[in-house]
């Protein structure tokens, strides 16, 4: 039987992000880049498989 690892990630990535309402928040009080390193934190993170 063969692992989907993809499914783990994605579960696992989607699960960190930030609730859409505090990436609104992110991006009105701190802007976009802010709201970039945010998200790119948690794409360091979880990484996708190959």
């Amino acid at each position: 039987m063969k692992i989907d690892i993809r499914k783990g990630y994605s579960e696992a990535r989607a699960a960190a992000y930030p609730s859409y309402a505090e990436q609104f928040d992110i991006l009105f009080h701190q802007g976009y880049e802010a709201w970039k390193a945010v998200i790119q934190k948690v794409k360091d993170q979880h990484p996708k498989p190959k």
